[in-house]
Order: C-alpha cells, then sequence, then structure tokens
C-alpha cells in the first residue's frame, strides 16, 4: 500500500493528539497525588467516621451521574457499608473467576 504524504500528516497529527491527551491526563494523576499527600494538609483521618465516604468522595468527585450518589452513601453510612460489601464482594468474584 502506497500512501501519500497528507495522509500521513494526518495520522502522525491524530496519533500526536491522542498521546499528548492520555500524557496530560497521567502527568495530572501523578501530580494530583503528589500535591494531596505532601502538600495539602491530611484531611482524612481514619479515627473519625464517614473516613471511608470520605475517602471515596475524594476518589471520584465529579463522574457524570456519580456524585449524587456518592453524596447519598457519603450521608448514610448503613448504605455505604452495603454498598462497599457488594462492590468488594463482586471484584473479590471477577479476580477469583480469572
Amino acid at each position: 500500500m502506497k500512501y501519500n504524504n497528507q495522509e500521513l500528516q494526518h495520522t502522525y497529527l491524530l496519533s500526536g493528539t491522542f498521546i499528548l491527551a492520555l500524557h496530560l491526563v497521567v502527568g495530572w494523576t501523578y501530580f494530583s497525588a503528589f500535591w494531596r499527600r505532601l502538600i495539602l494538609e491530611n484531611k482524612l483521618i481514619q479515627d473519625e467516621a464517614r473516613y471511608i465516604g470520605e475517602k471515596f468522595n475524594h476518589f471520584l468527585p465529579n463522574v457524570l451521574g456519580i456524585k449524587p450518589m456518592i453524596e447519598y452513601l457519603v450521608s448514610n453510612p448503613e448504605s455505604l457499608w452495603w454498598a462497599m460489601v457488594i462492590f468488594t464482594t463482586k471484584i473479590k468474584k471477577l479476580l477469583n473467576d480469572r
């Protein structure tokens, strides 16, 4: 197959754009984890109530459609406990089925 120069430039542009976006997302993930752990004060104290809920809320703060569910679970510890049990059970089952 013979490609002309314009098709190759278009392919390189698309792949470069994809790689740049991926690079920025991964870089921001590592930078924000570094910033949160070493620079900001630790707001997640394990001995306080709602520790798991707050940790979960920090993990997925603005995912589409999930924020109201997270706020509900953080506000209702019994529901949060059941959600974590079900989630953990499903993950263990998926890992054991491999």
